[in-house]
């Protein structure tokens, strides 16, 4: 398994109504991405955070699944107040590139392309014409102004770090380029629109504004990092990206494998470290690595060292 994970950012910023990003999180096949890496190099996943991590919950399901009937994006668009037509089954007051998907490379070259070709196609079944563009500095562009829909990945650590990128009071570029900073400061605003309902760690059950949301996502991240072993804060953690799923900022996709390839007429495979994890490969310690019989003379040449001026 990679160390990371491959996401989907819905901007608050951009779409701060809690109904538009449900009904458009429900046109994502998150399963597409398995198109770009097929043969079990990939895995679907449903949380922001890497299968490798002790934090990343069991059995997580999708908060809000693909719709492929189109029925929950289209109860979610109404209920954002966007006009349908139920004769012809299509909205007819959203502007063409109210919805732009960016990509950092061609949609055939990223794997989230296949995601988003998907969901422009659904998109357009119901009067909505979406926007695919490619932009190859996307990385520092999400940093200069707000950017709707775009796709990216996260590098990550068995040890997640939840504060830098989800805490609204993170100091961390993240928090802005993925809109919770400002759907915190902004959270009253007559635009920012929708509750969650949320079941607390105590069992409690409460319907929570989006800003309400963000505060008690704030405060579990806070109690999850005064504990030592990681039993005591997997619940809290997971309780933690719950909710951070529940407000659709982030649409987990995929986690790619690192696939180590080696010529046994060129290298000794059994020099080769056998143990392979996330934080070990086969070159861990390569100074344990041979050549195959015969072969290392083609593979070495004297150079003669000059000292330096």
């Amino acid at each position: 398994d990679n160390l990371g994970y491959g996401y989907i950012c819905i901007n608050p910023q951009v779409f701060p109504d809690l109904n538009v990003r449900i009904g458009l999180a429900s046109l994502m096949d998150t399963s597409k991405a398995l198109d770009y890496y097929p043969n079990g190099l990939a895995d679907i996943i449903h949380r922001s955070q890497s299968q490798v991590s002790w934090a990343y919950p069991e059995g997580a399901e999708a908060i809000y699944p693909f719709d492929g009937t189109k029925a929950t994006a289209i109860a979610r668009f109404k209920a954002a107040g966007f006009t349908f037509n139920e004769t012809t089954q299509k909205f007819t007051n959203v502007p063409e590139g109210y919805f732009t998907f960016t990509l950092p490379s061609a949609a055939d070259k990223h794997p989230a392309g296949g995601i988003f070709l998907r969901a422009q196609e659904l998109l357009g079944e119901i009067g909505i014409v979406a926007t695919i563009r490619t932009d190859a500095s996307l990385i520092a562009n999400i940093k200069k102004s707000p950017v709707g829909v775009y796709a990216l990945a996260w590098g990550s650590a068995a040890d997640p770090d939840m504060y830098q990128v989800y805490h609204y009071l993170s100091q961390a570029e993240s928090v802005v380029s993925n809109g919770i900073k400002w759907l915190y400061e902004n959270g009253t605003a007559e635009t920012v629109k929708g509750t969650i309902s949320v079941k607390k760690l105590d069992n409690t059950v409460v319907t929570m504004t989006q800003k309400e949301a963000l505060s008690y996502l704030g405060e579990l991240i806070e109690q999850g990092t005064k504990y030592m072993l990681a039993e005591e804060r997997k619940p809290i953690y997971e309780k933690a990206l719950e909710v951070l799923a529940q407000l659709i900022i982030e649409l987990p996709t995929y986690q790619r494998k690192n696939l180590f390839v080696y010529d046994q007429q060129v290298i000794k495979g059994t020099t080769l470290s056998p143990t392979v994890t996330p934080y070990w490969g086969p070159l861990a310690e390569i100074w344990k690595v041979q050549f195959a019989d015969g072969v290392a003379g083609n593979y070495s040449k004297e150079v003669e060292v000059k000292p330096a001026d």
